[in-house]
C-alpha cells in the first residue's frame, strides 16, 4: 500500500517532457465516412460561392414544378408582348413563314406490288384531300383552311409554348368525310387542376398534372378542358366554368419537350421576354424625352431676392407659377446681373441606336432568329433613286422582293489582281424603320442615309491631301486588303473623301432627239460586250453629222471614229460603262436594251483602262445630320445596290456572316419543319385516310384492300416549303456538281428550293409549258432547243494507212473537223 502511494506521488511530481512537433502528413485527413473518403476542395467555377455570386439563386427543381408556378405569366406576357412589341410579333411571323409559309403539301405515293405508283389510287387520294382541306369541312368553326390552321398552329407554338387539337369524327359543312379539326389554345387546359388520383375510375397510379391526367410512366390519360376559354366575354358574372374530361386519343398536344418528364410546352419568348418589355420600355421612355426637348425651354437666373420676378405673377397665388412668355423673334431686355439659361436636353439620343441593336442581337439569340431576319438592317431614305437591271431608277419604297438591280461585288474575290466586279443582283427584302439620318452631299448626287450605311470610298486622296487621308482608319475593316477600296460609315464621311459613283441618274427621254437616236441605234446600232462599247455606223454625211448633233445636244460623251479597215464608214462610239448605261436607260433602243447585261456584268470595277469599266469618283462636299426620320430597308443577293449613282453596302453584315446566318437559319426550320411533319401531319394523315376510305371517300381504294394492308396505302411524301437561292449563280452552279457526282437527285434539288413543288409537279408543269411555247412558235433562251444540242456519234476509226501510201492532209478538210465542238446533251 505505501509503495502504490509512493509510485502516484512520484508520476505527480515528475517534471513534463518537451513536446514533439506534429508530423506533417502529406495526405488530407480522413473523415467520418470511413477510409478513403477525403475532403474535396476542387469545384466548378460556375459552383463556388462568392460575394460576386450572392444574388445567385438556385434550386433543384424539375420541368413541372418550374411551370407551374410560372407557365399561367409566362404565357400571359409572352402574348401581351406578341400583341404590343414590334420585334416579338416580327419573330413570330419570321417562324410561322420559315416553317409553314404558305402550307406544307402532300403528295400520295400508294405503290403497286410491282413497286409501280399506282396512279388512280394516289390522283382520289390527292383530290380527296384538296377537297376536304376547305375551311367549311376541315375547321369546326369554318373560318380557318388547313394551310391557315397550320400557320395559327405554329403560331400558338411560338407564343403560348402548346396547342392543342382535338378531332372530331364527325362531318362538317357537308363533308363526305365525317373528320374535322378544333383549334385549342393552351389556356383552355384546367392548369389549377393537381389531385393525386384522379376522380371516378381511373388507371392504377394515375394522377392529373396541371390538368393532364397521366399514367405512372407520363403518358396522357385524357385532358381536362375548360369549356369556354377563361379570358372570353361572359354575358353574367355567374355563368359557370364547365370543364370536360376529353379522352388523349382525341387531343393532339403540340409542344416541344426540353426536359422529361415535361407535361406542359413553354413559351418560346421565355428567356427574352425582360429585354423585350425593357426595350419597350426604353424605346418609350427615348420618345418621351424627344418630345420634351422639342419644346424650347429657357429660364431666366437673377441674384437680386427683391426683383420683380421674385415676387408672384398673381399676388392672389404666393405659390403661383413665375413665368413669361415668348413669342418667335421677341426680344427679352434683361435687368443687371441676370443672365437666360437654355435647356437643351441631348435628344435624341445618338447613343440609343448601337444600344438597341445589341440588346436585339440578345433577343435574337433566344428566340433562334438570326439578327439579319430580326432586324431587317438595311436603310436608305424612300425617296433614294436605286437603278433597276432594266436600267430605270425607282425609289427605294417602290422596291418589291424579287427585282433585279444593278450592283456590284461586296468585296474582291481574292487572288493576285483580283478586283470587285459590276454584278446583277436581286432584292431579298424590303422594309421600314425610324433611324437618325444623314445628308450627303457630293459633287455627283446627294443622299439622305441611315448614320451606318455604308459606302465604297476610294484610297485615292484628292489634291493636296495624302493617300487614303484617314480612310483607312476610318473604314470598317482597315486591314483587310481592298484594292485601292474600303467600306465606310455615313456618320464617318468627311469632306474630300471620294465615293466610287457609277453615273448621275436619268430619266427615260420623250423628246424628239431621243425618238431620232432610238429608231437610228436599232437600225444602225450594235452593242459590243468585248470592248464595252455602244456604236452607230454610218457613211460621212449629213446622217452622220445629226447623229453627232443630237447626242452632244443630250450630252453624251461620244467620239467619232472609223467603222472599218477601209475607212469609208464612220462610226460614234459611246466608250464608259456609266454613259452606254446612261444611253440605253434614256434613250432606251428596244433591240439593245436586251444586250445590256453584256455592258457591266461581270466587268470589273475598277481597272486601269476604259475596257475594264473604271467609274468615276464623286467628292463629298458636306455631311448633314438630319435627325430621325423614315428610312427603307434593302436586302439584296450580293449586299449591295447602286443609290444615286453612289455605290452603296445594303446592310451592316456582310455577305459571308449573313449568308451563314440564313443557312443557320434553315437547319433550324428543316428540324421544325420535320418535327411537326412527325408529330402532327404524319398521325393525322394516317387516321385521315383511315376514315376516308371507310367513308367511301376515296373510291379506287377498296375498304378490304385497305383493312389487309393500312400502311400501305397511308405512304405519303409532304412537301414543307423550301427557300430560293441566297446567290443564284455560285448555287445552282454547286447543286449541278452535286447531282453530277451523285450526292443528290433532282428530286432533292427542288424539294430544298421549289418552295413545295416535288420533281413531278415541276416536270409536269415544265411539259405544258414547253407545249405552250411550241404551239404559240415561241423561242427563248431557256428553251432546249437553244441550250441543247444533239450529241454527234463518234466517228468510227478506220484502218491506220501506211506512212508512204497516206494522202497529204487537206488542210480544208482538217480545220472543218477541228473547229466544229463535240457537244452533248445535257
Amino acid at each position: 500500500m505505501f509503495e502504490n502511494v509512493r509510485k502516484a506521488l512520484a508520476r505527480a511530481i515528475r517534471p513534463k517532457p518537451a513536446a514533439k512537433s506534429p508530423r506533417v502528413s502529406r495526405h488530407p485527413p480522413l473523415t467520418k465516412g470511413g477510409r478513403g473518403d477525403f475532403v474535396q476542395t476542387r469545384m466548378y467555377q460556375a459552383a463556388r460561392a462568392s460575394r460576386l455570386t450572392s444574388g445567385w439563386a438556385t434550386s433543384t427543381t424539375s420541368a413541372d414544378s418550374e411551370a407551374v408556378s410560372s407557365l399561367t405569366n409566362l404565357r400571359n406576357r409572352s402574348r401581351a408582348l406578341v400583341r404590343d412589341a414590334a420585334y416579338a410579333k416580327r419573330a413570330k411571323v419570321i417562324v410561322q413563314n420559315n416553317v409553314i409559309g404558305a402550307g406544307i403539301g402532300m403528295q400520295a405515293q400508294v405503290m403497286s406490288s410491282r413497286d409501280a405508283l399506282r396512279e388512280d389510287v394516289n390522283d382520289a387520294i390527292e383530290e380527296a384531300w384538296r377537297e376536304w382541306v376547305c375551311a367549311e369541312y376541315c375547321h369546326t368553326g369554318g373560318t380557318l383552311h388547313f394551310c391557315d390552321l397550320e400557320r395559327a398552329l405554329m403560331g400558338q407554338i411560338f407564343e403560348a409554348g402548346e396547342v392543342l387539337v382535338r378531332k372530331h369524327n364527325r362531318a362538317f359543312g357537308g363533308s363526305a368525310i365525317p373528320f374535322a379539326l378544333e383549334l385549342i389554345e393552351s389556356e383552355r387546359i384546367a392548369d389549377e387542376l393537381q389531385y393525386p388520383t384522379p376522380p371516378g375510375p381511373a388507371a392504377p397510379g394515375a394522377i392529373i398534372k396541371m390538368g393532364v391526367e397521366q399514367d405512372r410512366y407520363g403518358r396522357p390519360l385524357a385532358y381536362w378542358i375548360r369549356q369556354r376559354h377563361p379570358g372570353e366575354f361572359r354575358w353574367a358574372s355567374s355563368e359557370p366554368d364547365l370543364v370536360e374530361r376529353v379522352p388523349a386519343d382525341q387531343i393532339i398536344h403540340l409542344r416541344l419537350v426540353d426536359r422529361w418528364p415535361q407535361t406542359r410546352g413553354e413559351p418560346w419568348l421565355h428567356a427574352v421576354a425582360r429585354k423585350l418589355n425593357d426595350m419597350d420600355g426604353l424605346s418609350e421612355s427615348e420618345i418621351v424625352a424627344a418630345r420634351g426637348a422639342a419644346n424650347y425651354l429657357n429660364t431666366i437666373e437673377t441674384p437680386e431676392g427683391d426683383h420683380p420676378l421674385a415676387t408672384p405673377a398673381d399676388p392672389s397665388n404666393p405659390q403661383g407659377e413665375k413665368e413669361i412668355v415668348t413669342e418667335p423673334g421677341m426680344s427679352l431686355r434683361l435687368a443687371p446681373g441676370e443672365k437666360m439659361n437654355f435647356n437643351n436636353p441631348n435628344r435624341p439620343n445618338t447613343a440609343l441606336d448601337p444600344f438597341m441593336r445589341m440588346m436585339l442581337r440578345e433577343v435574337a439569340a433566344g428566340t433562334g432568329v438570326s439578327y439579319e431576319s430580326l432586324s431587317r438592317d438595311y436603310c436608305v431614305a424612300p425617296d433614294t433613286r436605286v437603278l433597276r437591271a432594266d436600267l430605270r431608277w425607282v425609289r427605294a419604297d417602290e422596291l418589291i422582293e424579287g427585282t433585279e438591280i444593278v450592283a456590284f461585288d461586296e468585296e474582291a474575290p481574292g487572288g493576285k489582281g483580283s478586283r470587285r466586279k459590276w454584278r446583277k443582283a436581286t432584292v431579298m427584302r424590303t422594309g421600314r424603320r425610324n433611324l437618325n439620318r444623314r445628308r450627303i452631299v457630293t459633287d455627283g448626287a446627294t443622299v439622305t442615309v441611315s448614320d451606318e450605311h455604308l459606302f465604297l470610298c476610294a484610297l485615292r486622296a484628292p489634291s493636296g491631301a495624302a493617300r487614303g487621308h484617314g480612310i483607312q482608319a476610318r473604314s470598317e475593316s482597315p486591314g483587310v486588303p481592298g484594292n485601292g477600296q474600303r467600306w465606310v460609315r455615313a456618320d464617318r464621311l468627311q469632306p474630300g473623301d471620294q465615293i466610287v459613283f457609277l453615273c448621275a441618274p436619268w430619266a427615260t427621254g420623250s423628246t424628239h432627239l431621243h425618238g431620232y437616236l432610238k429608231g437610228i441605234a436599232d437600225g444602225e446600232g450594235w452593242v459590243d460586250s468585248a470592248s464595252a462599247q455602244i456604236g452607230i455606223a454610218q457613211k460621212p454625211g449629213v446622217v452622220l453629222d445629226e447623229i453627232g448633233e443630237a447626242l452632244a445636244a443630250l450630252g453624251f460623251a461620244a467620239q467619232l471614229g472609223f467603222a472599218s479597215g477601209e475607212r469609208r464608214t464612220m462610226k460614234w462610239s459611246v466608250t464608259s460603262i456609266g454613259e452606254c448605261l446612261k444611253f440605253l436607260g434614256e434613250v432606251r433602243p428596244t433591240r439593245l436594251l436586251q444586250k445590256a447585261d453584256g455592258i457591266y456584268d461581270g466587268r470589273m470595277l475598277a481597272g486601269g483602262s476604259k475596257k475594264t469599266g473604271r467609274p468615276t469618283a464623286a467628292t463629298v462636299l458636306a455631311i448633314d445630320d438630319v435627325g430621325v426620320g423614315p428610312v427603307v430597308t434593302i436586302e439584296t443577293s450580293t449586299r449591295t445596290l447602286i443609290t444615286e449613282g453612289l455605290c452603296s453596302h445594303n446592310s451592316q453584315s456582310n455577305y459571308s456572316s449573313s449568308r451563314l446566318a440564313l443557312l443557320d437559319d434553315r437547319d433550324l426550320w428543316r428540324m421544325l419543319q420535320q418535327w411537326f411533319l412527325r408529330n402532327f401531319r404524319l398521325p393525322l394523315h394516317r387516321e385521315w385516310m383511315q376514315i376516308a376510305v371507310l367513308a367511301r371517300a376515296i373510291q379506287p381504294a377498296r375498304v378490304e384492300e385497305y383493312a389487309l394492308d393500312p400502311r400501305k396505302f397511308e405512304a405519303v411524301l409532304f412537301k414543307p416549303r423550301g427557300w430560293s437561292w441566297i446567290d443564284p449563280a455560285k448555287e445552282v452552279a454547286a447543286y449541278k456538281e452535286a447531282i453530277k457526282g451523285g450526292f443528290k437527285t433532282v428530286s432533292d434539288v427542288i424539294s430544298e428550293t421549289g418552295g413545295g413543288q416535288d420533281v413531278e409537279d415541276m416536270v409536269r408543269q415544265r411539259r405544258r409549258e414547253l407545249d405552250m411555247f411550241e404551239q404559240a412558235e415561241l423561242v427563248f433562251d431557256t428553251s432546249p432547243e437553244v441550250y441543247v444540242v444533239e450529241e454527234k456519234p463518234a466517228p468510227v476509226a478506220g484502218p491506220k494507212p501506211k506512212k508512204d501510201d497516206a494522202d497529204p492532209p487537206d488542210k480544208d478538210d482538217d480545220e472543218s473537223r477541228t473547229s466544229e465542238p463535240q457537244l452533248r446533251l445535257v
